[in-house]
This record gives C-alpha cells, structure tokens and sequence, in this order.
C-alpha cells in the first residue's frame, strides 16, 4: 500500500482559510487580496454587491461576509445553522453590518449616520 508520501502529496488536506478564525475576523483589502472572497469562498446568497452569505472552499463553513470599499476591509462573521435558514428560507439576513456606513449603496438625501469601521482589529 503506497501512502501520500509516494504520490508528493501530503497525507493532511490544507488548512481552509478560516479554520483559525474566530467568531469575527477583519482582513484588508489590497492587491493581495482583492480576489480573496472569491478564491476562498462560494458566494450563496447576495444581499447588496457588497453584502453576501458565502462558504467556505475549504471546510463548507458558513460566512455573513461584507467588503468595504471605502476602507477597504473584508469583514466576516461566522453564522450559524440558524442563520443561514432564516437567510435562505425567509431572507432574513443577520444585523451586524446594518450599521456599516461603507458597505451599502448611499440613496439620495441619505444621513450618513453610520458608523464607519465598527469592529476593532
């Protein structure tokens, strides 16, 4: 019996992107990254072109992921099985990033009362 070795692949998968991620995580937005949400995750569900329910590539773990083009940071939060059904069943999508003032498309006569760059790092 040949093990992984033999073959030049390794015996362990990668880690997923997320895997040492906590509940809540900020990641910049940059050159390096700027294709990060959609290298590393399926988008499932679009609740703005800034706002998604998205999967993790790797492991399949559930995403509330928001990019801020403003300052531009990704920010994610880990949701719940819960969640994910009251997104994709009812749209009713978790309030995290209601208050983003960089993450929703401003209307017109608009009060820009948000809060911009709500989470600290």
């Amino acid at each position: 019996m040949r093990d992984s070795s033999d073959t030049g692949q390794s015996a362990t998968p990668p880690a997923c992107a997320c895997a040492s991620w906590a509940l809540r995580k900020i990641m910049l937005l940059g050159s390096d990254t700027v294709d990060f949400l959609d290298r590393e995750f399926v988008r499932v569900a679009e609740r703005t072109p800034w706002v998604y329910l998205v999967r993790c590539r790797g492991c399949g773990h559930p995403w509330y992921a928001a990019i801020d083009t403003v300052d531009d940071e990704y920010y994610f939060r880990r949701l719940t099985s819960d969640e994910v059904d009251a997104i994709e069943r009812n749209g009713v999508w978790p309030t995290d990033y209601d208050g983003f003032a960089s993450v929703w498309p401003a209307t017109s006569g608009e009060s820009m009362d948000r809060v911009r760059k709500p989470w600290s790092k």
